[in-house]
């Protein structure tokens, strides 16, 4: 499928994954967690669609204490950045030019992460993120936006998981928005 056929697909199934019964999602949510462990390398893309499924059939989690500030969260921030960059598909230099630029928006100064974030590590990352007030999650958002356009150019990947972190956010994106 192309990336534009995979978000088309995510967009229609929505619907029907959020009429399913407790014991269905969960036997659902079950089963995605299955097939990213049989990824060989599940990387920022297979996440960002995980990731796209899970809250677009769950819904955004709204948490009330929205305390945290993003100079608190530099791991954070490096971990979701750093991934972001390389999901364009680019050398490693560019990835750190994208980076570069995206921080060039924030309070804070994160260190590129030098290695691929693990799915586990990008859910943390989203976890401590999701706490942050919501004129801090403006930030990262317009943060993220410089980075995939970076180059000029808005890669499936990039876009894709772009649009996974604005859903988790309660910021959803159209998909023309992230293309």
């Amino acid at each position: 499928m192309t990336p534009d056929q995979r978000l088309a697909l995510i967009e229609l199934a929505l619907p029907v994954l959020r009429q399913l019964t407790t014991a269905q999602f969960a036997g659902f949510r079950a089963c995605l967690a299955r097939l990213m462990a049989e990824e060989a390398q599940p990387g920022a893309l297979q996440w960002a669609l995980h990731r796209l499924v899970l809250v677009g059939s769950e819904g955004p989690r709204h948490r009330r204490h929205r305390h945290r500030h993003l100079a608190e969260q530099d791991a954070a921030v490096a971990c979701l950045l750093s991934s972001l960059a390389r999901a364009g598909d680019v050398d490693e230099a560019e990835a750190r030019d994208a980076f570069q630029s995206a921080l060039q928006t924030l309070p804070i100064t994160p260190a590129y992460m030098d290695r691929l974030a693990a799915p586990t590590e990008l859910d943390q990352a989203m976890e401590q993120l999701l706490q942050l007030r919501d004129d801090d999650k403006v930030l990262l958002l317009d943060a993220m936006a410089r980075c995939v356009c970076h180059d000029g150019h808005i890669a499936p990947g990039e876009a894709e998981m772009l649009r996974a972190v604005a859903w988790s956010m309660g910021c959803p994106l159209p998909a023309t928005a992230a293309d």
